[in-house]
């Protein structure tokens, strides 16, 4: 670019300055717009999940609606499992009956004589219903009926004899059934999630349902901003104060059967956004202090320089601004830095022109869209758990029902089978019923949001007992585990869920060593944490399955559900810690997992 004619270079320093206060002035602007967008994403976010909650009540009123019908269902299944298991005695019905969560089994001959019972009290304090007249005078072979404690039953003839299969559920069973599966109890777990300040169910008359820190609220009639939202049957949000805080408040009409019944109310806190956001500012102003004194400092020797020097492929697009001699709005573009790092940058440019309207110039302000996407992707990601939650609660209830009553048949057939060949056919499909059990187990485990209990822990016990349960498998394969260990400060996590991830990472090691081999187990201290890592001499991975690892359904492994890594992966960050692998083809793999201790986790 040639330079300006009647250009004197000793206004440079004025020019530079007065450049920097523009780009000051823009940098607030931006701000603004970043501001703006992430308010945005936090709305979008309340919006869907507020969508979810309204799509979960109404769900949750029909299975209400329904219950009594499922359980009549549900208790037949039981009575005609328990009728294939032939010969009975009070061992198996008490274990069926605590498997099935029934309140007991009860065994009757034509006589209405009770023959068996999985309950502990004596015989003769157990007489039928009177209600099952009809299947005991042969008019029925299967019915159901209520008792006056309010239990539900379920009487079944059985298909080899004349006796009486009688099952019972548990009233306070099926209550607290009804009250797990109720919007209140959907308002409770959803309150637990982090960032939500409150949530509550509201209509004309008052508050329905409400988190446990929701004492009183205006009435919808008293406040403008809910009847509006009421009345106009639309999504609405707005800032308000909470506790003595700002909150982002996101509402939603909420309709039964078409009508309109009142309105969904969720507090979002604004502390993670408001530290973002400060952050952000702090960033952008001392960058654009940093630019304008690089800028100063070099002027001279930039000033008059080809701008193809710097950018050959027109990156931030002031070619093509002034070839289209037009401004361009914010364009995505990926830029791949020196170190080969790709970084999404938001490119918006504007035409110079002089007193006559003449382009002279254009400038372009670049903008880091790093945070942005990944807290729309997290938002994104959030939303699709969600929903595939939903999903995977109604798949396994729809898998697990048969396999349960599939378990018992076989368990009856193993009891009568007299050949080899038959005996081992039955114990190869309890094998495939187990592995199909771990792919629902694993699958709910993915999808649902875990519920974890923090507590200081030291790592090197739970390593140590996980090494232990694989010990004799490791050694079976000819494989030796070393350990070395070293003194650690304890970290905040959940037992339950820190074994899972190691008994995972180490199964995996033990079946990637097709031969002898050898697994180190090391722990060691970082600067603000733990470091676990788990090293064997296996296999190892190519590139597309390193950067696939974390995937979920990616696997590599024979009868494996691609659920494991993504798992641990999981449980990992949800300790504010992080997983990475380290492979090569043939000379093995290398797990490191990073935890915090427990003195910088509650600083955060």
């Amino acid at each position: 670019m040639k330079k300006i004619k009647g250009f004197n270079p000793k206004y440079i320093s004025w020019i530079s300055i007065i450049l920097a206060l523009l780009m000051i002035t823009t940098a607030f602007l931006v701000i603004r717009r970043i501001e703006l967008s992430m308010l945005h994403i936090l709305k979008k976010e309340g919006f869907a999940l507020l969508g979810s909650m309204i799509t979960s009540s109404e769900n949750s009123i029909k299975a209400t609606n329904i219950t009594d019908e499922l359980i009549e269902e549900q208790l037949v299944e039981n009575a005609k499992a328990v009728d294939l298991m032939g010969k009975l005695d009070k061992e198996k019905l008490l274990t069926i009956a605590n498997e099935m969560h029934l309140m007991r089994i009860d065994v009757y001959n034509l006589h209405k004589k009770l023959i068996l019972s999985s309950s502990m009290y004596k015989g003769k304090n157990l007489k039928p219903p009177s209600s099952l007249q009809f299947i005991f005078s042969r008019r029925s072979k299967i019915m159901s009926f209520k008792t006056d404690e309010g239990n539900f039953g379920v009487a079944l003839k059985r298909l080899n004899s004349s006796d009486i299969i009688v099952c019972y559920a548990d009233s306070k069973y099926i209550s607290s059934f009804k009250q797990s599966i109720g919007i209140g109890n959907l308002i409770q777990k959803i309150s637990r999630e982090a960032g939500i300040e409150y949530v509550l169910l509201q209509n004309e008359e008052g508050i329905v349902f409400a988190t446990k820190n929701i004492e009183k609220m205006k009435k919808i009639s008293k406040d403008p901003f809910l009847k509006n939202a009421l009345l106009s049957n639309k999504e609405d949000s707005r800032e308000l104060i909470f506790d003595g805080r700002k909150v982002l408040e996101v509402v939603k009409p909420f309709s039964i059967d078409n009508t309109p019944y009142g309105i969904f109310r969720l507090g979002l806190s604004l502390d993670d956004y408001n530290t973002v956001l400060s952050d952000t500012k702090k960033h952008i102003v001392i960058l654009s202090l940093f630019l304008f004194l690089i800028g100063f400092s070099l002027s001279e020797n930039l000033v008059g320089r080809n701008y193809n020097l710097f950018f050959p492929e027109d990156e931030i697009l002031l070619q093509k601004s002034l070839q289209l001699k037009k401004s361009i709005d914010e364009v995505e573009k990926e830029y791949i830095l020196p170190s080969g790092r790709k970084k999404p940058l938001g490119i918006t440019t504007s035409l110079l022109t002089d007193d006559k309207g003449n382009i002279i110039g254009a400038t372009a302000l670049v903008r880091d869209l790093t945070l942005i996407k990944k807290l729309k992707s997290e938002a994104e990601e959030k939303d699709r758990l969600k929903t595939i939650g939903e999903l995977a609660a109604g798949v396994a209830h729809e898998i697990r029902n048969p396999l349960n009553a599939l378990r018992l048949s076989i368990e009856k057939l193993k009891s009568e089978a007299k050949k080899e060949d038959t005996l081992k056919l039955l114990k190869i499909i309890s094998e495939e019923i187990e592995r199909i059990e771990k792919t629902v187990g694993d699958f709910l485990s993915f999808t649902k949001p875990f519920q974890l209990s923090f507590k200081p822990l030291k790592l090197n016990p739970i390593l140590e007992e996980t090494i232990s349960l694989l010990q004799e498998k490791a050694f079976g394969r000819g494989i030796m585990i070393k350990k070395e260990f070293s003194l650690l400060s304890p970290i905040m996590g959940d037992e339950t869920a820190l074994r899972k991830v190691f008994m995972n990472l180490l199964r995996n090691s033990i079946e990637a060593i097709t031969n002898a081999g050898e697994i180190v187990v090391k722990t060691y201290k970082l600067k603000d944490g733990i470091n676990v890592s788990i090293k064997d001499n296996g296999e190892g991975m190519d590139e597309t399955n390193i950067e696939n690892i974390f995937v979920p359904y990616y696997s590599k492994k024979k009868g494996g559900t691609g659920l494991g890594m993504s798992i641990a992966k999981r449980i990992v960050e949800s300790h504010n810690g992080s997983i990475y692998v380290k492979s090569k083809k043939g000379e093995g793999t290398e797990i490191i997992v990073t935890f915090p201790v427990a003195e910088k986790l509650e600083q955060k």
